[in-house]
């Protein structure tokens, strides 16, 4: 089995690196063979072929058809600020943490979205390791280790103090105090005054380091911020501490106390001025009385091992990586166990006839190999095409019913209503015959209709792929690939490197930008078929736009749409992608706005569209105003009624 670590901070100074060569280091688990191996590139695992992948960051989304779990390691203030770090959680197949505070985050998040969270108790740590009975601490030292940019800045970069600036100075002030060691960039400690406590980096290439670190001193400090504090989060360095088998000193956590009852020494307080008064009583018990508190670290350790370890951790993520593939309908289908004649059937549109018979294989491969079983193929030719016409009829056995038609016209918008009206399904969904649905497609949007009766048209998140060339470093790339911010642009940006995917396609459309034609919904949508009338079926005769027009017209007319937060369609770029110039596209736009809206033109229909919006804003605050009003007026009479009351 492979598994992929998803690292954006690889080519970084980072804790994120020494967890990662802890991982590579497994090579079985329950007598199964794995390669464990840490990328920062999306090509780079898909070229290694996981079967699942491990992501470390909303910094690196989920961005093909492999299952995706993330570990949520750090503070909801810090990873759920913004509207992009909510759509790049929202892409994961699951949800790694140790905290029941992020587990309720998670689960209201996801609720909002209607989105069903996965979450696995779960947390990098380190390997099993052998216990020994030689911890030595006749003159136990107090190890402390912390990041550069978890000194320097407290997590925000040049706008706090440091992390525990207060406690650290009281320790170093102490002249009481000869135990304290403190590891790291020495960049980041340059605020201590006595540089004798600074020891140094510790290399993340070697992975027992900070275990060698940490048995030798005899003892080591593990402290969670303030912020993760609040929010139940334990510090990666609790898990070093206890595998090394050194005495440990950690805040009072419930998770900590819950797995390691009274065999940590705890900090009880948040004021740093007690919090350094209790590692000095610590530290002193620790002198005084050497074999209690190595029966403590034993305990620890034994503990660690048997429930906490990472070979435990990576065990229950396969085990749960089985569930999710059932659960999200990776390798079982929506309804699998009932009859294809109980399910919904679903059309699928298929428009080709100059593409390489390689490219459209993939496509209607990606439909067969759907997990949900009863799919209509509906493959329009807009041109004769003898070889694509036979291949299509290879797969009739494959699928519940194959039409294959020609199209009266070459003109895009005609090839699309021509499947449309023979098209037979419940449902009706068009795929253009170089992209890809992701197996699970099509039972996570029928699943999706089931649980959201009013639903009328139900559209995906999407990945773009441009197979000539690498896109350009930008936070929103534009044109074919959508208009959200690129959910890979930070991960670019940590690693100085272009990518051919693009993950600008996973978002709600903003209707209004849509409406105004500029945001279209791509080919990743499912309608129902009862609610295409006449009118909707009339061709508009469109050789670009024909699906932002169709998007539109149901919008339009009153349909429900709603955006399904699950990534399961690849659009791909190319360089014989069809293609529109300028003035084109505005005749079309132009012929958009008269025929759904009645505006001569484009311009004209976003004066509209922006004059509507002026005008709601000023009634509702005109309401408002309006309301004060009569409020201050109510409240007026009531004090008179009050006085009169009072003279009777």
């Amino acid at each position: 089995m492979k598994i992929a670590i998803f690292n954006p901070y690889k080519r970084i100074y980072a804790a994120e690196n020494s967890v990662d060569y802890v991982y590579e280091k497994i090579k079985s688990i329950d007598n199964i063979d794995i390669e464990i191996k840490s990328f920062c590139s999306p090509e780079e695992i898909v070229n290694f072929k996981p079967e699942f992948i491990l992501s470390h960051s909303s910094f690196t989304p989920k961005f093909c058809n492999i299952p995706t779990y993330t570990v949520f390691n750090e503070s909801t203030s810090y990873r759920l600020k913004h509207n992009n770090q909510i759509r790049a959680f929202l892409t994961f197949d699951g949800y790694l943490t140790q905290s029941n505070y992020i587990v309720q985050a998670l689960q209201d998040l996801c609720f909002g979205y209607n989105k069903v969270a996965h979450i696995l108790s779960f947390a990098n740590t380190r390997t099993k390791t052998q216990i020994t009975n030689d911890l030595v601490l006749k003159d136990p030292k107090l190890a402390y280790f912390a990041n550069n940019w978890e000194v320097k800045s407290g997590n925000s970069v040049g706008s706090k103090k440091p992390r525990f600036e207060s406690l650290i100075t009281e320790l170093a002030s102490n002249q009481k105090v000869n135990f304290l060691e403190l590891y790291g960039d020495p960049g980041g400690w340059s605020w201590i005054k006595n540089q004798n406590y600074i020891k140094g980096k510790v290399s993340f290439s070697d992975p027992d380091a900070l275990l060698k670190i940490y048995h030798n001193k005899g003892v080591g400090l593990a402290l969670s911020s303030h912020e993760f504090y609040k929010e139940g989060l334990a510090n990666n360095r609790i898990y070093e501490i206890v595998s090394s088998g050194a005495v440990c000193i950690a805040d009072d956590l419930p998770f900590y106390k819950e797995i390691f009852g009274d065999n940590l020494l705890y900090l009880t307080s948040r004021d740093e001025k007690i919090m350094a008064e209790q590692i000095i009583v610590h530290m002193s018990w620790i002198q005084n009385n050497p074999e209690l508190a190595k029966e403590k670290a034993l305990n620890a350790q034994r503990i660690f091992c048997e429930k906490l370890s990472m070979e435990v951790m990576i065990k229950n993520l396969i085990d749960f990586h089985h569930q999710i593939q059932q659960k999200n309908f990776y390798n079982i289908g929506y309804k699998a166990l009932s009859e294809k004649s109980d399910k919904p059937l679903v059309s699928v549109i298929i428009r080709s006839g100059g593409r390489p018979k390689e490219m459209v294989e993939k496509t209607l491969n990606s439909v067969v190999n759907q997990s949900y079983d009863n799919i209509q193929i509906v493959f329009v030719l807009y041109k004769d095409n003898a070889e694509l016409k036979d291949f299509a009829q290879t797969y009739k056995e494959k699928v519940s019913d194959l039409i294959i038609i020609n199209s009266s016209s070459p003109i895009r918008s005609t090839v699309m209503w021509e499947g449309l009206k023979v098209a037979t399904g419940d449902y009706l969904a068009i795929l253009d015959d170089d992209d890809i649905w992701y197996p699970n497609h099509l039972s996570k949007m029928i699943e999706f209709f089931d649980n959201n009766q009013d639903a009328d048209f139900v559209y995906s998140g999407r990945v773009y792929y441009n197979s000539f060339e690498a896109y350009p470093m930008k936070p929103v790339i534009g044109g074919g690939a959508s208009y959200f911010y690129d959910l890979l642009h930070d991960l670019k940006l940590l690693t100085n490197e272009r990518s051919n995917y693009c993950l600008g396609g996973f978002g709600k459309t903003d209707y209004n930008e849509m409406l105004k034609l500029n945001h279209p919904i791509h080919l990743c949508f499912v309608v129902k078929k009862s609610v295409l009338n006449a009118k909707i079926l009339e061709d508009p005769v469109m050789n670009f736009a024909e699906d932002l027009y169709f998007c539109v017209l149901l919008y339009k007319l009153g349909l429900k749409f709603y955006w399904m937060p699950e990534l399961t369609v690849q659009i791909n770029i190319h360089d014989n992608n069809s293609q529109c110039d300028e003035n084109e596209a505005i005749h079309i736009r132009d012929r958009i706005a008269l025929r759904i809206f009645g505006k001569p033109t484009w311009c004209d229909l976003k004066s509209f569209l922006d004059q509507e919006k002026q005008i709601s804003v000023i009634y509702k605050h005109g309401k408002k105003k309006r309301f004060k009003k009569v409020r201050k007026f109510i409240y007026f009479l009531r004090g008179k009624i009050r006085s009169i009351k009072g003279q009777s």
